[in-house]
């Protein structure tokens, strides 16, 4: 049922496999120790941004309806993954290009951050009482499944390329063919409803009166202990 999240986490992890073409490309070629780090704090940046996306989708999930943030979190990634692959060098934009790409990895983790706290909610609203764990789980398993697709991507075209069309185009092509897995997500996650939990929640209260002030105030517990949890998977 969680198939299609496998796609957002392809579109994430495929950055890290080219992260040393892309410092080549992004960056002053003075240092290839120093292009490496800097296109790996790049790579990091869009990890920090995920707690900003699991507010913002969060928030639109309770308001809007957790099917449109789904929706909404997918597009988010298509769009920047696509431009990723297209975005000129460092030799044509000059510092405009590490900038931009900056600019995109942060709407990447936005995206992420919104699109795996939020498709965990959705499948546990939508699984039984007895199910929640085993339906919440489908989510970590799509994680790692996405990675291991990006990983298999990025070995073909390492393998089938020279070093040279690597570094000149061949990088670019999968951050651009991810757009049709995108449109199979988009497709997918039209064809959702929200779960019938969340409606009847959003029929007694219309709008979440929760404010994150207020959330961190009164469920600090909660709150460290998921963050503990999730530690685990460092």
């Amino acid at each position: 049922r969680d198939v299609y999240k496998r796609q957002e986490w392809y579109d994430f992890a495929i950055y890290g496999f080219f992260a040393e073409i892309i410092g080549r490309q992004f960056f002053p070629s003075s240092s290839p120790v120093a292009q490496l780090l800097m296109s790996l704090g790049i790579f990091a940046i869009g990890f920090l941004a995920r707690p900003a996306g699991a507010i913002i989708f969060g928030q639109m999930g309770d308001k809007v309806g957790r099917k449109d943030a789904l929706l909404y979190s997918i597009y988010l990634m298509a769009i920047p993954t696509a431009l990723i692959g297209m975005l000129p060098g460092y030799n044509t934009l000059g510092m405009m290009a590490p900038i931009t790409l900056i600019f995109l990895r942060i709407l990447q983790g936005i995206a992420i951050g919104g699109e795996f706290t939020g498709s965990i909610v959705f499948l546990v609203e939508h699984a039984g009482k007895n199910e929640r764990g085993l339906a919440g789980s489908w989510a970590s398993f799509s994680l790692l499944a996405g990675v291991l697709i990006g990983s298999g991507v990025a070995a073909l075209f390492a393998s089938i390329l020279s070093t040279e069309q690597l570094e000149t185009f061949g990088w670019r092509v999968p951050f651009i063919i991810s757009i049709f897995g995108s449109l199979v997500g988009t497709y997918m996650r039209r064809s959702l409803v929200d779960p019938e939990v969340f409606r009847q929640a959003k029929a007694k209260q219309k709008e979440s009166k929760m404010d994150l002030k207020i959330l961190f105030s009164t469920e600090y517990k909660r709150i460290g202990v998921v963050m503990l949890l999730d530690f685990m998977n460092a």
